[in-house]
């Protein structure tokens, strides 16, 4: 992947634009590859379905790659970068092509998957290898920029003024508030507002876990919901600054600030 010849690029401006968007998400699968990263992937691994745990994004995933004839089984960050890079590539051929059809659907399908399949989860858990993985956490800030950034090319979520007709009564943009689930479980998937990683919670317990785990017995603790609730409303506040700073995505981060408040009264 490359630039356009700076002339070409005069008399596409959108294919230029698509073609340096394709470097970026380049360079982003470049930077999360795996075996790059085998030590983060054992403590929480960098996919849609580890992250949010409760829901398993292969069926959706696999309806928009098939028509671009892309094979993304690995569904992580890279290979989410990747395809998305191929989107943008393949957006920037088709207007220099004069087939603008092609170049608005290779739009629109990469606008989707920021939107709907990489920002929602990809920040959060960027955002707890920045915290809890020093070792990589230049790069983590580095790519959440990048991501973040993208969200306000794009704008793929920004924030509501009124949600009445567009949104069910009991779910957001990441589905239902209330997933029934008991609180262990709740607190171990993006949805509660906020990724836990197994070295947060071995700081938490005092002890070193070898897995990412939440015991219910552990919740009986008022020490133990007390850190947890502490780390739910910090979380919150974040998120709150996040979405005030970014309006193109701003809409996730603001429900990701509702569900981590709303965890935090549950431990209270």
């Amino acid at each position: 992947m490359h630039t356009l010849p700076r002339a070409v690029a005069a008399q596409h401006p959108a294919a230029q634009h698509a073609s340096e968007e394709a470097l970026i998400w380049a360079g982003i699968a470049d930077d999360w590859t795996k075996s790059e990263h085998f030590h983060i992937w054992g403590d929480v691994p960098g996919n849609e379905r580890s992250v949010v745990y409760l829901y398993d994004p292969a069926s959706e995933l696999e309806r928009k790659t098939k028509y671009w004839q892309y094979d993304c089984a690995g569904h992580d960050l890279s290979d989410l970068a990747r395809f998305s890079a191929g989107l943008a590539q393949a957006e920037a051929d088709a207007w220099l092509e004069d087939r603008a059809h092609v170049a608005t659907k290779a739009y629109e399908d990469r606008r989707f998957l920021l939107g709907d399949r990489i920002l929602h989860w990809a920040v959060p858990w960027l955002e707890m290898v920045r915290q809890w993985h020093p070792d990589r956490s230049e790069l983590a800030s580095t790519t959440i920029a990048a991501l973040l950034d993208m969200g306000q090319r794009h704008r793929p979520a920004p924030a509501l003024t009124g949600t009445e007709g567009l949104v069910v009564p009991g779910f957001d943009g990441y589905g239902p508030i209330d997933s029934g689930e008991p609180l262990a479980i709740q607190v171990q998937s993006v949805w509660s507002g906020t990724v836990l990683s197994a070295r947060q919670l071995s700081d938490l317990r005092h002890a070193d876990l070898s897995v990412r785990r939440v015991d219910e017995a552990w919740l009986e603790s008022a020490a133990f919901r007390g850190s947890m609730r502490s780390a739910y409303v910090t979380a919150a506040k974040g998120w709150d600054r996040v979405a005030a700073e970014f309006s193109g995505s701003a809409q996730l981060w603001k429900d990701l600030a509702h569900r981590a408040q709303r965890t935090a009264n549950l431990l209270a």
